[in-house]
């Protein structure tokens, strides 16, 4: 047997607490309405609630880390430079770095910056980690790996504006995983070394599948600390000591309180999908964690978008960063095409997913985006009943180990249809979805960004549909469309012109 191949804590740690939370719904059946506890699905922080109802839906707002005074503490100086450039990267020109960027879509700006490395081969890695690469089928670094784990095994801060799909979970976990077998074994109440924010458990919880495939190789453990899953458990485990911690907003206020770990080893903070996380209010929370990390840190800073709110959240948090960006700022990647279908009324969506499902599912798994948990099911309904397809649905009032086993059983391809609400578009990662259809129109760009993002992922082709029912509800989204579509470089229909050319400030704009 292959010693990389030990039994994932976490995927074991999901299938028990399903069992417990069996249990705790029949006690909870007999318990007054008010008194859910907080590991509950009943009183939840917003990123552990769904997507649909980003609203707060715990009885009480989370309040965020009190303070901490750093210059009382002596901290240890910490190792963070792991890095000498090979020397075929070493002899490239100005031009030819600035050639192989653009090759890329990369833009990479801030005083020092490293040239990119296009193999992994030349990043001078550990024997292990290679072999831990190679493992697991990763052939060649994406454009944001190329850049962003040079600057991250420098030991420098890293922005990373990239989109959704571009690989950038193991473009922070490389450099992290070194820094972290690096520095004195964790003593008794201490850890995390490196620590992870993110904003949902979903993603929490594929980050940890992606750290699992390393960390095992350095004796490194991880922990991840999300709402849906027991408190109790997560105490009990990051109380054994954890040197990474993967971990949204709100739990880990919670474990911090409650004496579970602390920062005071912490030398190595990656914010992952931040834009996300302000969307659903947690910037309070978020600086007060950042707050609680010694000043003497490394912080990589990632987001899909960087409005400006965001990059005074990075300027606040971040010195003398590298910023990489990855093709144009906020949009989906380039290997997706997309189309926009224009309807008569609600009920021919139904007819346009009847004619083509077939075609659609020849090329591979499909994500159908509706806007409501009704909804989802509704046409789940109709896809089974009329169509005999196997297809699943997920929304936000599924229970997580509900939600785990849905998804587990779409990433084994037993079924070949997802049909989901916005709740699912951020961080789902199946490389097997061939076409995201928005059933039902985003209902903003950004949004409609990340749906388009699900398919196409890690170099692999993919297409996307939106169905937009023409009348004049939808002038102003056809408007958003166009705009998108030709950024993007994707053609513009002639009826979608029309129906935009129908909303005044883009008539007025032509």
């Amino acid at each position: 047997g292959d010693e990389l191949e030990v039994e994932d804590h976490v995927a074991s740690y999901c299938e028990a607490y399903e069992q417990s939370s069996k249990a705790k719904a029949r006690a909870k059946s007999g318990a007054a309405d008010g008194e859910a506890d907080s590991d509950s699905d009943g009183i939840m922080a917003p990123e552990e609630g769904d997507a649909e109802d980003e609203q707060d839906r715990r009885r009480k707002p989370i309040v965020p880390l009190p303070p901490v005074d750093h210059a009382a503490i002596e901290y240890a100086p910490v190792g963070t430079a792991f890095y000498t450039p090979h020397p075929d990267i070493e002899k490239l020109s100005e031009e030819e770095v600035a050639a192989v960027r653009s090759d890329m879509r990369i833009a990479a700006t801030g005083s020092n910056c490293p040239s990119p490395a296009v193999s992994f081969a030349h990043l001078g890695l550990p024997q292990e980690l290679m072999q831990g690469i190679r493992k697991h089928g990763y052939v060649k670094p994406t454009p944001i790996q190329c850049q962003s784990i040079p600057a991250g095994l420098l030991g420098r801060d890293v922005i990373g504006i990239a989109e959704t799909g571009s690989g950038k979970t193991v473009a922070y976990l490389i450099p992290m995983l070194v820094h972290c077998a690096d520095q004195p074994s964790l003593q008794k109440e201490e850890g995390p070394i490196g620590l992870v924010l993110c904003p949902t458990r979903e993603l929490a919880v594929q980050i940890e599948k992606e750290t699992f495939k390393f960390n095992k190789l350095f004796g490194l453990r991880s922990t991840t600390l999300a709402g849906g899953l027991s408190k109790f458990q997560q105490f009990k485990e990051i109380k054994k000591g954890s040197e990474i911690v993967i971990a949204t907003p709100g739990r880990i206020i919670d474990i911090v309180k409650m004496k579970g770990c602390n920062m005071r080893r912490c030398t190595f903070l990656v914010i992952d999908e931040a834009d996300r996380m302000l969307h659903m209010g947690f910037e309070a929370q978020i600086r007060s964690i950042v707050q609680n990390v010694r000043p003497s840190r490394q912080t990589l800073f990632f987001s899909a978008t960087f409005p400006p709110k965001i990059e005074r959240l990075a300027r606040d948090l971040l010195q003398n960063p590298v910023r990489i960006t990855v093709g144009k700022l906020g949009q989906a990647a380039e290997t997706v095409t997309q189309h926009v279908e224009l309807v008569r009324d609600d009920g021919s969506k139904w007819d346009w997913l009847a004619q083509r499902i077939d075609g659609l599912l020849q090329q591979g798994q499909v994500l159908i985006f509706v806007q409501s948990k009704q909804r989802t099911e509704e046409v789940q309904k109709n896809v089974t009943d009329v169509l005999s397809k196997n297809a699943c649905v997920l929304h936000g009032d599924l229970g997580q180990d509900e939600r785990m086993r849905i998804m587990d059983r779409f990433r084994k391809q037993k079924a070949e249809i997802l049909i989901a609400t916005d709740l699912a578009a951020r961080g789902l990662d199946v490389l097997t979805i061939r076409t995201v259809v928005s059933y039902d129109v985003a209902r903003d760009i950004q949004t409609h960004t990340h749906r388009v993002g699900r398919t196409g992922r890690a170099g692999s082709t993919g297409d996307a549909y939106t169905l937009l029912v023409d009348d004049g509800k939808s002038r102003k989204m056809a408007a958003l469309l166009v705009d998108h579509l030709e950024t993007v470089g994707s053609p513009v229909g002639d009826k979608l012109l029309a129906l935009a050319l129908q909303h005044p400030p883009f008539r007025a704009s032509q």
